[in-house]
């Protein structure tokens, strides 16, 4: 599947790039951002690298699709958000996202999530998953503003 570029009103998210690893280290790098992320800080850019071949490799197979969120104008890419864990029938996945510090509370993360599970509904995604920690309080009341509810553990679901 070739990654569709999704343009909403402030952002452009489309496909990463290797020409993208120095603002994906400024977003991976950032503690505040990766807190509570599954990977932990990226201490050295060569990181990065290893992370875009493991996003392409994923995306060959056809187990996850990760967009840079990138700000219209300027292309300055400010997070990423992504469609992962699919269950065996891929009509339900998981939601996952990450947004610079210097870029939150200005709606950014929402706009992108919100066209993400636009676009994940049209391709037969049934019910979207936030894997949240519980100490991560912004998120949980993100993925809530949005319309997620609690299921159990650490799991948040939305219909689409």
């Amino acid at each position: 599947m070739i990654l569709p570029i999704i343009d909403t009103e402030r952002l452009i998210l489309r496909a990463i790039q290797n020409e993208d690893r120095e603002a994906l280290y400024s977003i991976y790098s950032d503690k505040a951002v990766m807190e509570f992320a599954a990977d932990p800080v990226f201490t050295d850019i060569s990181t990065v690298d290893q992370m875009l071949q493991s996003v392409a490799n994923l995306h060959r197979k056809g187990v996850s699709f990760e967009w840079c969120v990138s700000l219209k104008g300027s292309g300055m890419v400010i997070g990423t958000c992504g469609i992962h864990s699919f269950n065996n029938c891929r009509t339900e996945a998981e939601i996952g996202c990450l947004l610079h510090s210097d870029y939150w509370r200005q709606g950014y993360m929402s706009e992108a999530v919100t066209a993400l599970l636009s676009l994940a509904s049209r391709y037969g995604i049934k019910q979207a998953i936030a894997d949240i920690d519980d100490g991560n309080v912004r998120s949980r009341q993100f993925f809530i503003r949005l319309g997620f509810e609690y299921r159990s553990g650490t799991h948040f679901v939305l219909s689409l």
